[in-house]
């Protein structure tokens, strides 16, 4: 194996990251010029690398007090107290788990929770919008029971 990379940005500092990165050090953070060095900070500072990923995703909304909670790969939760202002948001997702018409592969009344659990992991271009659907708002209400 070699420590050699595939491929190179012919301007490394035009890329999301590096803005990220700049962000971060305007903020007295401690990261270096790489990849590794801002995966260890992540690390060892989540609380303050996650709230700056809130603010340079411009996400419309309140953080809460707990930018992280949780352990894993599936028990993390990030911002799990934060709040979008219905009024404010372009998105809203209303989450009703109803399966009574369904007559064959009944589990559609999982649907909200699978949508909800998914978004942990979701792409942030929408493709038919153009735009990152978080920075236009995203209401969620309480489920329908």
């Amino acid at each position: 194996m070699t420590d050699t990379p595939l491929w190179r940005h012919r301007t490394p500092e035009t890329t999301l990251l590096a803005r990220f990165r700049q962000r971060l050090a305007a903020l007295d953070a401690p990261v270096g010029t790489d990849y590794a060095s801002l995966h260890d900070f992540s690390i060892e500072h989540p609380a303050h690398f996650w709230r700056a990923i809130w603010q340079d995703a411009e996400i419309v909304g309140e953080q809460g007090s707990i930018p992280i909670s949780g352990e894993g790969m599936h028990g993390t939760r990030f911002f799990p107290e934060a709040k979008v202002n219905f009024e404010d948001a372009r998105v809203a997702i209303l989450p009703v788990p109803y399966d009574g018409t369904s007559t064959w592969g009944k589990g559609a009344d999982r649907g909200p929770e699978a949508l909800l659990d998914a978004t942990d992991n979701m792409e942030v271009y929408d493709i038919e919008t153009g735009t990152e659907v978080h920075r236009e708002g995203i209401w969620v209400a309480p489920a329908i029971t």
